[in-house]
């Protein structure tokens, strides 16, 4: 097979959700070299070619320069084979961010919120999560936190009235602690 056939099957294997910005457009156009070659990688290995790229809504581009050349962009999901399957693609050079969604039944107390905010997010701060300190890293990238007003326009009766989104990174996880090896 030649490299534009690698290419265009790695295209049919990109779902992109975000808003079509240039920031989603070559989050697509990189991702189609880094799902062509674990598809490439799977054929040699005798495997299924089905490794996809799910974006998220805040697809974009990579400032790592090696994850860059390597293909990769950030904001999704890379899958491939039936989850059982032991095959670690060095490339994507994962950093561990997250996007956690959940309901509110009411907002907190604005003055609540910002004395946690600056609580956390001064350097000196001494919280632990389960004995490691946390390294608040929002504000920084596209990390961030988000809070939204519920507006009913599909009749689902089942949402709270305030919903919340976080995006961020275990910082804090990346290198060896007391709980184990870094990420």
């Amino acid at each position: 097979m030649e490299k534009e056939d690698y290419l265009s099957r790695a295209k049919e294997h990109l779902f992109m959700t975000g808003i079509n910005d240039s920031a989603t457009k070559l989050c697509f156009a990189n991702m189609t070299y880094g799902i062509a070659k674990i598809q490439f990688l799977q054929e040699k290995l005798g495997l299924s070619l089905d490794a996809t790229f799910i974006s998220t809504l805040d697809a974009t581009i990579t400032r790592n320069v090696e994850r860059w050349k390597n293909g990769f962009g950030y904001g999704g999901k890379i899958e491939w084979g039936d989850g059982a399957l032991e095959l670690i693609i060095l490339d994507v050079l994962p950093n561990a961010c997250g996007m956690l969604v959940g309901g509110l039944e009411e907002l907190p107390e604005i003055e609540n919120l910002i004395d946690k905010i600056t609580k956390l997010s001064v350097k000196t701060s001494d919280i632990k999560v389960e004995g490691i300190k946390v390294i608040w890293d929002f504000g920084k990238g596209n990390h961030f936190i988000d809070v939204f007003k519920v507006r009913n326009i599909a009749g689902i009766e089942d949402f709270p009235p305030y919903m919340f989104i976080v995006h961020g990174a275990g910082d804090e996880l990346r290198d060896d602690n007391q709980r184990g090896y870094g990420l």
